[in-house]
């Protein structure tokens, strides 16, 4: 596919306008990921824009989570309007974990799926007021370096079992997210 092909799939005026303004050279994403691969390159402060970009896209998608730095999710509700709001922390936090074993990242979870849960850690990074905001809402970074890592970096317990308590808060976030998509919307729940 050749990049004047996609422009004519985008139905909207403000992303025809990142597009070009980016001067995007997407070549061959015949797949989300591989879409998502071809714009990650921009220098763009943050990647809020990402979800949206997608929809304009993919507009049958029921919901897109991004799992950077702070996870994020993008869905339509039921009256057609995007919403999207950050989820939680999320590789930021996993990867400085695994840099304290000098590792760059725990690639494939090896290190947390080796850990045991910590479930005074977990139940305190689930108290975060953050969390009992409704949406639209959004983490910073700082606030994540100056109030969770420092939870995280307190706590007693190996990296392993950092890394495994963390992926159980990241993945019950992401799940309390997912509740509130099946509200805002008229998707049926996936169990």
């Amino acid at each position: 596919m050749d990049t004047r092909f996609f422009m004519t799939r985008i139905n909207n005026p403000l992303a025809k306008l990142v597009m070009e303004e980016h001067s995007l050279q997407l070549q061959s994403f015949r797949s989300l990921p591989n879409f998502v691969r071809s714009i990650c390159h921009l220098e763009v402060k943050g990647l809020h824009w990402l979800p949206w970009l997608i929809s304009c896209f993919w507009n049958n998608l029921i919901f897109y989570l991004n799992l950077g730095g702070i996870s994020n999710i993008a869905f339509t509700d039921r009256d057609g309007r995007l919403r999207s709001f950050d989820v939680c922390p999320c590789n930021q936090i996993l990867n400085r974990l695994a840099n304290q074993i000098d590792m760059e990242y725990d690639t494939e979870g090896q290190v947390a799926a080796s850990g045991s849960l910590i479930p005074s850690l977990l139940t305190e990074l689930n108290d975060f007021e953050f969390y009992k905001q409704s949406p639209p809402k959004s983490l910073d970074n700082n606030w994540v370096m100056g109030k969770v890592w420092p939870v995280i970096e307190n706590a007693e317990g190996s990296i392993a079992d950092k890394l495994a308590t963390f992926s159980h808060h990241i993945a019950w976030q992401i799940a309390q997210s997912y509740c509130i998509i099946i509200s805002c919307t008229n998707t049926q729940p996936l169990w």
